[in-house]
């Protein structure tokens, strides 16, 4: 069964402005909040999000709803533009304690800290590894058995959507 948010994104991949602003009003604030966490910058992260779901309306043919949720696909999608993005001006994130990361505090230390580097820290597998001292296949299945953790977590908080 199509839920609303992948039927709008489907039809925003057709073509449709009105599906599209709908696509860009049930997910702003969740792309916001990702970028938000990834720069540490209000401004860029206002900037960075626009622009990626931009980049997901743009591309809203390309979902398919047998491969996965659209708000996974939208996250993803909006995290690899942000995250490009960032790699691209090599600007370091802002120094200081991350805030922490509701879902990340039931992985062991090692697994949090992987997926933090690698997700709002916007690094490569290779960026991970150096950091770590581990090799980029154990980062990759590091971070494979982390993401599969949190997404079996029943208590894990769904994204907020904007009504």
């Amino acid at each position: 069964m199509v839920n609303v948010l992948e039927q709008r994104l489907m039809e925003a991949g057709r073509g449709d402005h009105a599906a599209a602003a709908a696509v860009y009003d049930d997910v702003a604030e969740v792309v916001y909040g990702l970028t938000l966490r990834m720069t540490g910058d209000p401004e860029r992260a206002q900037a960075l999000a626009l622009e990626a779901v931009l980049a997901v309306i743009r591309t809203a043919a390309l979902f398919d709803p047998t491969q996965g949720s659209a708000r996974s696909w939208i996250v993803g999608v909006a995290h690899r533009h942000a995250a490009r993005s960032r790699r691209s001006e090599r600007t370091p994130r802002q120094a200081g304690t991350p805030e922490p990361v509701a879902g990340l505090s039931a992985l062991s230390g090692a697994d949090a800290r992987a997926v933090e580097l690698s997700w709002f820290g916007a690094r490569t597998y290779d960026d991970v590894a150096q950091h770590t001292g581990e090799s980029p296949d154990q980062v990759l299945t590091r971070l494979r058995s982390a993401l599969l953790d949190l997404g079996s977590d029943p208590a894990a908080p769904e994204p907020r959507r904007s009504s």
